[in-house]
């Protein structure tokens, strides 16, 4: 019971910091897009972070995550595996 426990530990405790990191780049990139494309004096600034707000929730979000989150332990799980 306790090697499980510190298995789930090592796999998705240990895996938030690098989550974070991700998902912090991919925000800020996803806002300097959205803000480059609607450059226009109709558009108010609000808008780009509307937008951006409900990309990240609604599609990314998930998505960036599973991936990352199955790289990482994908490749632990690769190394424990080894000699």
């Amino acid at each position: 019971m306790r090697l499980t426990v510190d298995e789930c530990i090592k796999v998705g405790i240990d895996s938030i910091f690098i989550v974070v990191i991700i998902s912090t780049f991919i925000g800020a990139v996803t806002a300097v897009q959205t803000a480059y494309n609607l450059v226009s004096p109709l558009i108010p600034n609000y808008i780009i972070s509307v937008i951006v707000r409900d990309s990240i929730l609604l599609e990314l979000a998930p998505t960036i995550t599973a991936i990352v989150f199955a790289g990482k332990v994908g490749s632990n799980i690769a190394g424990e595996l080894g000699p």
